[in-house]
């Protein structure tokens, strides 16, 4: 029985790649695992079909059975076939219906719907976070779903409902032209009325159907963005305007909603008139046969039961035939969407990071976004391995694309970046960003646990290792390249702490993913040193969790923004990876905290390459190197006393700032 229930791994692994476009295509291809499913049911339901008209045809047989046989004689002389139709009845159709609703229901549309979701969700979590930002999350997300909704959908009216009725009618032309070929003229003309109400209906429903789609993913991102933005929303004002754009968004889901309806009402009128004149045609037609006895009583009984089932069935089938057409509206909409190729992606041959020192280097780096400002410009930079770099700037001047090509969130439009010599877009975005932990100034955490949020989702596999070794400190002044034009400086002085600190081990045997009594022990520590340990042991959410256990909400809210931070800089302790980025790491935590998590900051720091960006100057003051960006190349770099002296665009912010941070950019 479970392998009725599960003939299949809905959530299999692995990647398919880029999902096919074409409806039919796409169906063909991610259904696949389920076409033996498909089969048997295919085969049962036409079974179930010939059934019924053979239930049909027995009905006029038995009206002239008892009208030619006495009530006397009808047991002794027909009860052994009468009690095998019985038998039949009661015990062999409701298990074939029982086993063609189970294919149905059971081993295909609770398979088909979650399979093709998950792929689909699989593929799009592929993504790049650029690809991201050009669309709403909540609309994404909804052709996600409605993706498996429809094609589990499509199929089953295909399966179900398509395949039933036509097998029905073509039965009930058999039965009929069997009894007398002339009762077939009223059924084929109802059959070309209804084929022409069909080839006008339709057309008009899938343009329906597939505009009241995209209404409703609409307002679903409408929906979403509200509501994961409400403080923003509050804090913006006009309310009486954001009601007047909901209102609009609101009103033209009604409107294809409205007209989706109007195409039914056509429909289903369109229906009911065809089916009264099956009945009078059919009915009235063996009437006329019968009197002239041309045909038995029992035609006119099974003439008047098939026309009735014919005209419900045919509102069936309409109903399935525009539930259908509406499902692949909706998911070639949804393919419309998720069907692009990956904006970012790993090269067929790419290998695994292989960590050693953590050297960055930037080449000739120009990235904007398709357009022709902002981002970098023809930027080189080169990061000796364990070297500490701040990274300086006005709004816009390319701190954050920057950061985000190290990432990968996007490829360099020219250029190259590598790390200890690996061009970065040869290796796996897994490995890549398992080797950088990044805090970032917005702390946005997920709705989940505190562990989660910093050791990662446990997928319930079991524990692994992997062994990271040892990382040799790059000296930061003899031999070490730096950006492009940028004067060698001799005798820079080596970091404190650069190398082996007392008391900080190697990191020889990192985990991944470790037994969790010492997944809980590396929480703990990292939770201490980003001094988040008190609060997070008083956390308890609405639903009874506690401490690590204790869901933050979405995007956090539950906690303050110092909160959210600490959380996001244990995540980095947690990590322990070779390269560090610090985007603006304390800026939402108060002066005591900040200053507590400065001394585990520059424990965490030692050995590492560190990028750290900030308005607020004075937290990178005293980095190896300062390195300053300006319209996205860099116009300035040395340390902080050096770039003082010059008198530069550094030393101009420094003298402009108040209270820590950069001054408002007077161009703008």
């Amino acid at each position: 029985m479970s392998r009725l229930f599960t003939p299949i791994d809905p959530f299999p692994a692995g990647n398919r790649g880029t999902p096919d476009a074409g409806v039919r295509r796409f169906l063909r291809r991610e259904l696949r695992p389920l076409r033996t499913v498909m089969a048997a049911a295919v085969a049962t339901t036409i079974l179930c079909a010939a059934i019924e008209v053979w239930l049909i045809g027995y009905a006029g047989r038995l009206v002239d059975l008892l009208a030619a046989t006495g009530p006397a004689t009808l047991w002794s002389r027909h009860r052994a076939e009468l009690l095998a139709v019985a038998a039949f009845v009661l015990l062999i159709r409701p298990l074939i219906t029982l086993a063609g609703e189970a294919l149905d229901d059971i081993a295909f549309r609770a398979n088909a719907r979650p399979l093709v979701r998950w792929r689909l969700h699989r593929y799009v979590s592929r993504q790049s976070v650029g690809w991201f930002r050009d669309d709403l999350a909540g609309r994404i997300a909804s052709w996600v779903r409605d993706g498996g909704d429809a094609a589990a959908t499509a199929a089953y009216s295909v399966i179900h409902t398509l395949v039933f009725v036509l097998a029905y009618v073509a039965g009930s032309i058999w039965l009929m032209s069997a009894i007398d070929v002339r009762l077939l003229l009223p059924l084929t003309g109802w059959i070309l009325a209804y084929a022409l109400l069909m080839a006008w209906a339709v057309p008009r429903y899938r343009r329906a159907a597939e505009r009241l789609q995209e209404a409703e993913s609409a307002l679903t991102g409408l929906l979403v963005d509200s509501y994961a933005n409400v403080d923003t929303l509050a804090l913006l004002g006009g309310a009486d305007a954001r009601t007047g754009h909901d209102r609009r968004v609101f009103a033209a889901t009604r409107r294809a909603h409205r007209e989706l309806q109007r195409v039914e009402v056509s429909i289903n009128s369109g229906m009911m008139a065809l089916g009264s004149a099956l009945l009078v045609g059919l009915v009235g037609y063996g009437i006329v046969l019968w009197q002239s006895d041309a045909a038995p009583l029992g035609l006119v009984a099974a003439a008047l039961a098939l026309s009735f089932r014919i005209t419900a069935m045919a509102e069936w089938l309409l109903d399935a035939v525009s539930s259908l057409f509406g499902s692949v509206g909706a998911l070639r909409r949804a393919l419309r969407t998720i069907a692009q190729p990956l904006l970012v992606a790993d090269k067929p041959d790419a290998k695994p990071l292989s960590e050693r020192g953590g050297a960055i280097r930037f080449h000739r780096i120009s990235h904007h976004y398709g357009g022709g400002t902002g981002g970098l410009d023809r930027l080189s930079l080169d990061i000796g391995a364990g070297e500490r770099i701040g990274i300086v700037g006005r709004s816009g001047a390319g701190k954050s694309t920057l950061v985000g090509l190290l990432l990968r969130f996007y490829d360099a439009e020219s250029g190259t970046i590598t790390i200890d010599g690996a061009d970065i877009a040869d290796v796996t975005q897994e490995s890549l960003r398992a080797r950088i932990s990044v805090v970032a100034q917005e702390g946005t955490l997920l709705h989940r646990s505190v562990r989660e949020n910093i050791a990662g989702p446990d997928d319930g596999e079991p524990a692994r290792t992997e062994p990271t070794p040892h990382r040799k400190n790059a000296p930061h002044g003899e031999g070490m390249p730096h950006g492009e034009g940028a004067p060698h400086r001799e005798g820079m002085p080596h970091r404190e702490g650069a190398g082996q600190r007392e008391g900080v081990p190697h990191r020889e045997g990192a985990r991944l993913d470790v037994a969790p009594h010492l997944q809980d022990a590396r929480i703990a520590a990292a939770l201490r040193r980003a001094c988040a340990d008190g609060f997070v042991a008083a956390l308890r959410d609405p639903a009874g969790r506690t401490g690590l256990e204790a869901h933050v909400g979405e995007r956090g809210v539950r906690l303050s923004g110092g909160q959210r931070q600490r959380i996001t800089l244990a995540r980095a302790f947690y990590r322990d990876a070779p390269i560090l980025v610090l985007d603006e790491a304390t800026s939402a935590l108060d002066s005591e905290a900040e200053a507590a998590i400065h001394d585990t900051l520059d424990e965490v720091m030692a050995g590492r390459t560190v990028i750290a960006i900030a308005h607020r100057l004075s937290t990178i003051a005293r980095m190896d190197r300062i390195v300053v960006l300006d319209a996205g190349r860099i116009i300035e770099q040395g340390t902080h006393a050096e770039l003082l002296d010059r008198g530069g665009l550094y030393a101009d912010l420094w003298s402009r700032q108040s209270g820590g941070f950069l001054a408002r950019d007077p161009a703008g």
